[in-house]
């Protein structure tokens, strides 16, 4: 079988997946760019996953998924980037607010949100330097004026 793979040296993406064809985890779809995971490979998906979410979650981190197919337009010169924008674009600090209000807000002007930076924790690595990404949508958090929202945004 190592005879009929790239070598790994030469092209490690190539060897990969000749490797994953060849150990029959995955197959070639019919979408550019995308592979049918099959039964076996997708066990051992699963098990990764399971291992990893604990890990993840022994140390106090969470979880995101993103979008498996990227619009073409992020990889434009002119597309979409991530930044982060003065919380008081989306709200004002008269109060706890929830993150589906600032999703809310964000979306009316275009933007994703899908987490935010508090300022006061920005040098503490322990707390993630302040990012928290795809944060619980109903817990209310009160945030000052130098906290940041995480987006999607064209400028």
């Amino acid at each position: 079988m190592s005879k009929e793979l790239t070598s790994r040296t030469e092209d490690y993406s190539k060897w990969y997946n000749d490797l994953v064809v060849k150990a029959d985890l995955a197959d070639h779809s019919a979408v550019r760019g995308c592979m049918v995971i099959k039964p076996y490979g997708y066990g051992i998906w699963e098990n990764m996953q399971k291992a990893l979410d604990k890990m993840f979650k022994d140390t106090g981190h969470q979880n995101a998924y993103f979008p498996l197919f990227i619009p073409k337009s992020l990889f434009e010169a002119e597309g979409s980037e991530i930044y982060l924008k003065p919380v008081t674009e989306y709200v004002s600090q008269d109060g706890p607010v929830d993150f589906y209000t600032i999703i809310e807000s964000a979306r009316r002007k275009g933007h994703s949100a899908f987490g935010y930076r508090l300022e006061h924790l920005a040098e503490d690595s322990s707390a993630a330097f302040g990012i928290q990404v795809n944060p619980n949508k109903s817990t209310k958090i009160q945030f000052n004026a130098n906290d940041k929202i995480i987006v999607l945004a064209e400028n």
